[in-house]
C-alpha cells in the first residue's frame, strides 16, 4: 500500500497508485521508473514531462489530479 503524502491535512492523501503501477510494471518485466509527485502546476507538470522524454521511455503514466475541462493541466501540456 501507499503512505500518506505532505503533513496535516494533506497527509489524508494516500500515494497507492506509484507503489501499486511500479509492481505491476515489473510482474510483466517491465522496468519502472519513478520520476516522483508534480505540483499541480503547468511548470512542476512539464519538467516531470520533459525528464520523462529526456529519460527515452516507452510509455508514461500519469495518476491523480488529472481532470477534464481547463483544470486538465497535463491534458494541454501533452497536446503541446
Amino acid at each position: 500500500g501507499g503512505s500518506p503524502t505532505g503533513s496535516g491535512a494533506a497527509a489524508r492523501i494516500y500515494d497507492s497508485n506509484r507503489p501499486a503501477l511500479l509492481a505491476a510494471a515489473a510482474s510483466e518485466g517491465g522496468v519502472g521508473i519513478d520520476f516522483g509527485i508534480a505540483r499541480d502546476d503547468a511548470a512542476s507538470l512539464a519538467a516531470k514531462l520533459d525528464e520523462a522524454l529526456l529519460r527515452g521511455c516507452d510509455a508514461l503514466v500519469c495518476t491523480g489530479g488529472v481532470s477534464m475541462g481547463e483544470r486538465d493541466l497535463l491534458g494541454a501540456l501533452l497536446a503541446a
